[in-house]
């Protein structure tokens, strides 16, 4: 699978159903009955993305410039949403 984001391509791997089970665990278990996000869990579920993707720390460098660690979340974002298919829906 290719995402696009920052002017660069990735290739990353695409899940297996096990990986997309537990990656939707993990996202749903980021937010408690209150619809408050706990930040820790949040976190946990983008490095699984990162873990499940094959992307590494020398992956994130755009035109020899490295990406900020905000930058790297909105990737990792971008991929759970591609993952879990959970883009808003017109």
């Amino acid at each position: 699978m290719k995402v696009k984001m920052f002017n660069k391509e990735w290739e990353v791997k695409n899940p297996t159903y096990k990986e997309k089970r537990e990656l939707q665990k993990l996202r749903m278990s980021a937010i408690n009955t209150e619809g408050k996000v706990d930040t820790n869990k949040l976190y946990d579920c983008l490095d699984f993305v990162e873990k499940i993707s094959g992307l590494s720390e020398n992956d994130y460098i755009v035109k020899d410039k490295p990406l900020t660690m905000g930058e790297i979340d909105s990737l990792l974002s971008k991929l759970l949403t591609e993952f879990l298919d959970v883009s808003k829906k017109d």
